[in-house]
């Protein structure tokens, strides 16, 4: 029997900041970088891309595990590199735990800022604890010890710009900081005010996935123990308000963030087009039809859902990819006109919607791509394209429980909460007539966003939930049992 031989990766030499900045996002491993002090960084695995501005990769240098950052940016690169490096430094010097910095300097070819920081063995990123938590204890545990470190940095006059849960790392029940380039701190030492330091308690807070009224109390409760703060009601409503202001500030931010090239999104812009397509959908077959969507409507196999003057919406088939692409028509010279000089197409008001609903844990489906065609920056032609999912509507599905109207709850149920995580947001669907709500495993999922409707006036959006309700009502007018069911149900929740 022949012998198992490893083959050995051939290491490509990086020479300069231009190297890496052809490669992009997808970077070849290993390479090594020549730094100024003469010795080799070897790079294996990404941590972190953001293309033309920072690289976190980890890797080996002087036959140590490390964690590298490198700074690529044209201007900016040795501000964030000073700033990371310092972020750590303070951390040090307070005893915060933070990765040892073992190299602050630049490539060989001096166009690259380098920090090299030890790789902290058998830990977890906290993100990933978070969520493979098993129990409510185990949670607590975990967000009492994230608490507690935020207090200490607060009480020394610390705090996190970008506080999320990847920039800790757990490690035997210690919580690491890794994100120098984002920490604050005051001239003078003294201990964070209480505005300061609820809101960025509000951070944490609001990038729990999936945190209830346990978990905010136990964050509240710990963070006032180690700070010797008075636990009350009005600071309690503090921390509530702030976590309100985070909330629409991190909203904002994702939302920007799907109109624009990013690790999640692939986004190209001309004078002519506009295009946003999920990464995951980044596949070579697929492309051609995202840069010419029209191409879709050219498929002999495509099945048309529907076909109207002013929207044509089909559902095609290309291997294992089931997507549904919804093309907005011009039916007229007057609606033509009218369609320039919007200032958002109705297939980017879907777009923006299921990704906003999707932040807000109301079910839809999922939004694959966005491409639009202009004249000049005047909107022309625009298409909407998401998965498909085989699901009966509404109506079609809750037939069959006419004369079992207890199996109905769990649907009734699931209704009630999308709607309610809407509402609480000042939120409306805009036409939840039967096609637009299908049933999926006894959970219900929205389609067809382009009404969907963010309000500032409490007047209209009261009044716009009314019709909402009022529309999801009008579904059943042909059924009395059915009707006078949905009634009693948004009366009990609604009224």
């Amino acid at each position: 029997m022949m012998p198992v031989v490893e083959k050995t990766r051939k290491i490509i030499a990086v020479s300069s900041r231009k190297d890496l900045l052809c490669f992009g996002r997808k970077l070849e491993y290993p390479f090594s970088i020549i730094l100024q002090d003469g010795t080799d960084l070897v790079c294996e695995k990404s941590l972190r891309i953001l293309p033309g501005k920072r690289l976190t990769l980890q890797g080996k240098w002087k036959d140590k595990n490390v964690v590298a950052k490198i700074f690529l940016a044209a201007s900016g690169a040795k501000r964030h590199a000073a700033r990371d490096y310092l972020g750590i430094k303070t951390l040090h010097t307070y005893k915060l735990n933070a990765p040892e910095i073992l190299y602050n300097g630049k490539s060989k070819c001096k166009d690259m800022h380098i920090l090299i920081y030890e790789f902290i063995t058998s830990s977890q990123k906290v993100k990933q604890s978070w969520e493979q938590a098993k129990s409510l204890n185990e949670q607590k545990d975990l967000i009492s010890k994230l608490a507690q470190t935020l207090a200490r940095q607060h009480t020394v006059g610390l705090w996190q710009s970008d506080l999320h849960l990847n920039n800790f790392l757990l490690k035997r029940g210690k919580i690491y900081c890794l994100d120098g380039d984002g920490i604050r701190f005051r001239k003078k030492t003294k201990s964070l005010s209480l505005n300061k330091s609820f809101y960025n308690l509000a951070m944490l807070i609001e990038h729990l996935t999936n945190y209830n009224t346990e978990h905010v109390k136990t964050v509240f409760l710990e963070y006032c123990a180690y700070r010797n703060i008075p636990v009350t009601e009005n600071y309690y409503d503090k921390l509530l308000l702030s976590m309100d202001a985070v909330r629409n500030r991190l909203n904002k931010k994702q939302m920007e963030k799907t109109l624009r090239d990013c690790s999640s999104f692939v986004c190209r812009k001309t004078n002519a087009i506009f295009q946003v397509y999920d990464r995951d959908y980044d596949v070579f077959l697929l492309k051609p039809y995202f840069d010419h969507p029209e191409r879709f409507f050219e498929i002999s196999s495509l099945t048309y859902l529907k076909k109207g003057r002013v929207s044509s919406v089909i559902k095609v088939q290309l291997e294992d990819f089931e997507l549904v692409i919804k093309r907005y028509n011009i039916k007229n010279l007057l609606h033509g006109v009218k369609t320039l000089f919007k200032s958002i197409s109705r297939a980017r008001r879907s777009w923006l919607s299921a990704h906003y609903l999707k932040l807000l844990n109301v079910n839809t489906i999922k939004p694959v791509a966005l491409y639009e065609s202009k004249i000049s920056k005047l909107q022309f032609k625009s298409y909407f394209i998401s998965e498909f999912l085989p699901a009966k509507n509404i109506v079609q599905f809750t037939m069959r429980y006419e004369h079992e109207l207890s199996l109905l709850k769990p649907i009734a149920d699931s209704l009630i909460m999308q709607l309610q995580r809407l509402y609480t947001r000042s939120v409306t669907h805009g036409d939840l007539k039967a096609t637009n709500i299908l049933v999926h495993k006894n959970q219900v999922i929205f389609l067809d966003l382009d009404t969907v409707t963010w309000h500032k006036s409490q007047y209209r959006f009261e009044r716009a939930k009314q019709e909402d309700l009022q529309r999801f009502l009008r579904n059943f007018v042909h059924n009395e049992v059915l009707y006078a069911y949905w009634q009693k149900r948004i009366k009990e929740e609604f009224e």
